[in-house]
């Protein structure tokens, strides 16, 4: 078992970079991205029941790092640093040196519906997450619950590793009822040329390579048994009966815990404050740490404004808070916002909400991230809003259309928002 790298196709095709390049340069943080972008996959992916994202590092050296590296395959990769043109540094350099750690990161989500679905059928939720790119479109499972619809989201994971590969170990309930777990690696590179023979940069490990119906070459993931003792060697926690669910390994991460934790906060503190997420982040001693939104001085105006405009709290007698309510457009419900005048810190003089938010609208629809903090004036005195778009699935589905790749923002011009009356982009714009 090795890996097996895509021999690129005369009538072309995406490169392996395509899928790892999605998400590269969205404005902010890398682990901003993966915090936002990875639960985003894990909520689109609920079962109903409230969903768990635990990110874990590790970092392996010694013996652990050995078994690692020949269990995941990584010399096969390595034999091909000089085409793959991975930026530096990199484990790849490293492989034969004990003492140069390898990081490692995990990200596990639980009541989610796991990679279920035939393999090679483009419509399964393996399939959608490892083998295609930029469908966003969505999937029911046999349950009836939504599948993720994945879309570019999960080139977060790649474009988090600084050799473009990971791992996916997954539980999932299948169509007679029974459990299955999966494990299959994936390479997203350059296309290349490499031994007189081109290839397209996409990389594959599972089971031994087959031929399909139509003698295309294929490569299955390993399944239960095989699944789990590979999962085991990878460093997986391995999955027991009932909880079904994604883990993904992102070998050599390229970003921190700590900023993980300050990205989740920043961007998925509504959902945590209404109570349905549990998020945690654990160290590689196997430190545990928990965001905590409310006690982040920056975020409390915006969770203040947040309550007003869910119509939980009342806006405070004066002018230092208000709610607005958006008139109807064509019967449909255009939202509502809190809004709160910015205070002061005990210094009586710094303002609590950075300069780059003053004045700033947090803009939140389903499944209830932040997708942008948009300024809306310079006036004085500061003030911060929430808007919440309404609980319409015809808004919800306009909304969803007009952002691009990264979910930061609502473009009322995106080509996704086309038709004959215009009225999909005057719904944006409104």
């Amino acid at each position: 078992m090795g890996w097996l790298f895509h021999v690129s196709d005369p009538m072309g095709g995406a490169a392996g970079e395509a899928y790892a390049n999605t998400l590269a340069s969205p404005g902010m943080p890398p682990a901003h991205v993966l915090a936002r972008e990875a639960i985003q996959n894990s909520v689109d992916a609920g079962n109903g029941n409230k969903v768990r994202v635990r990110f874990r590092s590790d970092s392996l050296s010694g013996a652990r790092k050995a078994t690692f590296v020949e269990a995941a395959g990584l010399a096969d990769i390595a034999a091909r640093t000089g085409e793959l043109k991975l930026t530096g540094p990199n484990c790849l350099h490293t492989l034969d040196k004990p003492r140069s750690a390898i990081p490692l990161l995990y990200v596990e989500d639980y009541n989610a519906v796991g990679l279920s679905g035939e393999a090679h059928d483009k419509n399964s939720n393996f399939y959608r997450l490892l083998l295609s790119l930029g469908d966003r479109s969505e999937v029911r499972t046999a349950q009836g619950s939504r599948g993720g619809s994945y879309g570019f989201g999960k080139s977060v994971y790649s474009s988090s590793s600084a050799i473009r590969t990971i791992f996916a170990y997954t539980r999932f309930e299948a169509d007679d009822g029974t459990e299955v777990t999966r494990v299959f690696g994936c390479g997203y590179f350059v296309s290349h040329d490499f031994e007189k023979a081109a290839y397209s940069g996409r990389a594959w490990l599972g089971s031994e390579q087959r031929a399909d119906k139509l003698g295309r070459v294929v490569v299955d993931p390993l399944e239960n048994a095989a699944a789990d003792a590979l999962a085991r060697k990878l460093g997986f926690t391995i999955r027991k009966d009932g909880e079904v669910g994604t883990s993904i390994l992102i070998v050599d991460a390229a970003v921190d815990t700590e900023t993980v934790i300050r990205g989740v906060e920043e961007w998925w503190w509504p959902r945590l404050e209404d109570g349905k997420l549990d998020v945690d982040i654990q160290d590689s001693d196997g430190t545990l740490h928990y965001p905590k939104p409310k006690k982040n001085e920056a975020l409390r105006p915006f969770i203040e404004a947040f309550e007003i405009a869910k119509g939980r709290a009342a806006p405070k007698a004066g002018n230092q808070q208000k709610l607005a309510a958006f008139n109807r457009e064509d019967g449909i419900a255009m939202g509502t916002c809190g809004f709160v005048v910015v205070p002061v810190t005990k210094d009586g003089i710094t303002l609590v909400v950075p300069g780059d938010r003053l004045n700033s609208v947090a803009l939140i629809r389903e499944p209830q991230m932040v997708v942008a903090y948009h300024v809306v004036s310079q006036a004085l005195p500061s003030v911060v809003g929430v808007y919440l778009a309404p609980d319409e699935k015809s808004v919800e589905a306009i909304l969803r259309k007009s952002e691009p790749p990264a979910h930061d923002r609502w473009d009322p011009d995106s080509t996704n928002l086309r038709d004959d009356t215009d009225k999909n982009q005057k719904t944006v714009r409104n």
